[in-house]
């Protein structure tokens, strides 16, 4: 049970460390110049879900 309990504890860890590496990583991208308008991405994910949801089964 307590080896259960330590790992959980490192999996959670493990997830918590690469939320984080990938949070500074959209940070230093954000910082580069490397973003696209909120706009454009929206309205390109729409595109994309009506044509799933157009699409034939």
């Amino acid at each position: 049970m307590l080896r259960e309990g330590v790992r959980l504890v490192q999996d959670r860890e493990t997830r918590l460390a690469a939320l984080d590496a990938a949070i500074l990583r959209g940070l230093a991208d954000a910082d580069a110049g490397l973003v696209h308008p909120i706009d454009t991405v929206f309205d390109q994910l729409e595109r994309k879900y009506q044509a799933v949801e157009s699409a034939p089964e």
